[in-house]
C-alpha cells in the first residue's frame, strides 16, 4: 500500500510539474528601439536658384570650421572665430571666411554672416548668407544636426 501511495504521489507530482512547465508563457517584452540619429542637413542656393543638398556635412570644433561636402569634394568651408550661438560676420581680413567651390571654380565670401542657432555640444545648426567674389553671386543656406568632430 505504501508503494501505491508513493507511486501515485510521484505520478501526480510529475503530471503537475509537466502542466506548470507547459503552461508557462514566455514574456515577450517589446525590444527598445535605438534612438534614431537625426539626419545631417546642409543645403544652399546661389542667387536664389535651386536648392543644392550636400552629401555630408560636419564641424571641426578645434578649428571652428564648418564643412559641407558634395559628391566627395568640399563644397563649402566656413571658418569662424568661435562656434557660439549668434551672428558671425564674414570678414576675411579677420580670418572669418567662407569659401565655396562649385565644382569648377573657388569663390571667397566678401561679406555676409553665419548665424549659429544651435550648439548642443555634439551638433551644430544655423544659417548663412554672403556675397561671393568674382562672378560667384550670392550664396544662402542652412545646416542642421552637423556632428562635431
Amino acid at each position: 500500500m505504501k508503494n501505491n501511495r508513493f507511486f501515485l504521489f510521484t505520478a501526480l507530482t510529475i503530471v503537475m510539474m509537466s502542466l506548470i512547465i507547459a503552461c508557462a508563457k514566455e514574456t515577450n517584452e517589446p525590444e527598445e528601439e535605438p534612438p534614431v540619429a537625426s539626419q545631417v542637413k546642409f543645403t544652399w542656393s546661389i542667387n536664389g536658384g535651386s536648392t543644392i543638398d550636400a552629401s555630408d556635412g560636419y564641424c571641426i570644433s578645434a578649428y571652428n570650421e564648418i564643412i559641407a561636402i558634395k559628391t566627395g569634394a568640399t563644397a563649402i568651408d566656413i571658418i569662424l572665430e568661435d562656434l557660439n550661438k549668434g551672428s558671425h560676420a564674414i570678414s576675411p581680413a579677420n580670418g572669418i571666411t567662407l569659401e565655396y567651390n562649385n565644382g569648377s571654380a573657388n569663390f571667397n565670401g566678401k561679406s555676409g554672416s553665419v548665424t549659429i542657432t544651435e550648439n548642443s555640444g555634439t551638433t551644430l545648426a544655423g544659417t548663412f548668407n554672403c556675397s561671393l567674389d568674382g562672378n560667384g553671386g550670392s550664396l544662402t543656406g542652412q545646416f542642421s544636426n552637423l556632428p562635431k568632430k
